[in-house]
């Protein structure tokens, strides 16, 4: 009889070691599984993650996130404009490129932000507001050329940068922690407008 329970202790313990390594499975995924390569349809809630086929990593230039961006956000809207109303970069270095690129687009129906980093491409709807005037990339100081402008001498930096534009104006602050002030400066011009803390 102490056998049979010995058995049947053994048995059962096997039993749920196995039904948890299977539950774990389910629940984590399985470590070789990939990205699907296609692209997904935007919907206008919550986040939703748009794979690229495959994994980016570093940082990226503005003009790389916008093209991005615009290739999905195009496919899914009549006009063949990226109307672009607020960026945001994180971390940026002195290069220009940051770790990720948060767009704010307005569309005929909604807004959303459009983040690119090494995740790819997700998109995040907005009810909040964006400013009003639309931003011309093309026709502004490159990010690379505004932290040049605000931050000429970088070795007193920590060389990583969160660049805003909007509403005509980059405000360039160093990351993480940093003690120097904000800088605004014009987009176009370049000229500096304040510093403040």
């Amino acid at each position: 009889m102490s056998k049979m329970r010995g058995l049947t202790l053994s048995v059962l313990t096997f039993s749920l070691v196995v039904g948890l390594v299977i539950c774990t499975g389910c629940i984590f995924g399985s470590p070789q599984q990939t990205l699907p390569t296609n692209n997904t349809t935007v919907n206008d809630t919550g986040v939703v993650p748009i794979t690229m086929g495959s994994s980016l990593q570093g940082r990226y230039s503005l003009n790389e996130a916008e093209t991005a961006i615009a290739g999905v956000v195009q496919a899914n809207m009549s006009s063949q404009d990226l109307p672009v109303y607020s960026v945001l970069g994180k971390k940026a270095d002195i290069s220009g490129n940051a770790e990720s690129w948060i767009l704010g687009i307005r569309s005929e129906k909604s807004s959303a932000l459009w983040v690119y980093d090494r995740n790819g491409i997700s998109s995040i709807a907005w009810n909040g507001t964006l400013p009003d005037q639309e931003i011309q990339t093309g026709s502004i100081l490159s990010p690379e050329k505004a932290i040049a402008r605000a931050y000429p001498d970088t070795q007193n930096t920590t060389g990583y940068f969160t660049v805003e534009i909007s509403s005509g104006e980059y405000v360039i602050t160093e990351s993480e922690g940093a003690t120097s002030p904000a800088y605004r400066i014009n987009a176009t011009t370049g000229e500096l407008i304040t510093a403040h803390d």
